[in-house]
């Protein structure tokens, strides 16, 4: 793995941990926040897949 998914991926894991954590938030805001966050990760991989392969 690139050092940056590693950045990444540790970031995503501390955010979720959060919103786990934090009882103020609804359950079905938990749910939209960390599918958000599921995509912007998996748009983060495929663009650093994209940019190793130009180079």
């Amino acid at each position: 793995m690139d050092r940056k998914n590693i950045i990444a991926t540790t970031i995503y894991l501390i955010f979720c941990l959060v919103v786990l954590l934090t009882g103020v938030f609804t359950v079905s805001i938990k749910a939209v926040l960390i599918l958000a966050g599921v995509l912007i990760l998996s748009a983060f991989r495929y663009l650093n897949k994209k940019n190793l392969k130009k180079v």
